[in-house]
């Protein structure tokens, strides 16, 4: 008995879950080439980390010029 409740779980679930990926897919818009690059740049992690280390760059250079003075 317990197995049957547990299959029939599943498959309800199973039934939700290929529903929500449709109804997910029915809402997505198509992406234009450059929509697709643009979006690629601003989640690129080797990106985001690159911009992280100039930003601490051009606060070592203006320590460095405030040490000085």
């Amino acid at each position: 008995m317990k197995f049957i409740i547990t299959s029939f779980i599943m498959s309800q679930f199973k039934i939700l879950l290929a529903l929500a990926l449709a109804l997910a897919a029915a809402g997505a818009q198509s992406w234009t080439l450059q929509q697709c690059i643009d979006h690629a740049k601003l989640q690129n992690i080797s990106i985001k980390q690159q911009r992280v280390s100039v930003a601490q760059a051009e606060l070592d250079v203006s320590d460095a010029k405030a040490a000085l003075c």
